[in-house]
């Protein structure tokens, strides 16, 4: 049980971290890889970025209850 949370903390997290990639390549060259790998607003691009808002959503929860496990 807890090598499944670990990996789930992991996925969530690299998740977060790809999307913070993405917003960083966006904001110093003005490109989007997603759609520019995926295409514009199809399906598949507007699937990854739910995945990653509600890995980033997710994320903030840990820091939420931060001070409540320690």
């Amino acid at each position: 049980h807890t090598a499944y949370r670990r990996q789930r903390q992991m996925c969530i997290r690299d998740s977060t971290i790809i999307g913070a990639i993405v917003w960083g390549i966006i904001g110093l060259f003005s490109y989007n890889i997603v759609d520019g790998i995926f295409g514009t607003g199809t399906a598949f691009s507007r699937i990854i970025y739910t995945l990653v808002g509600v890995a980033g959503l997710y994320t903030i929860s840990f820091y939420w209850f931060l001070d409540k496990d320690h």
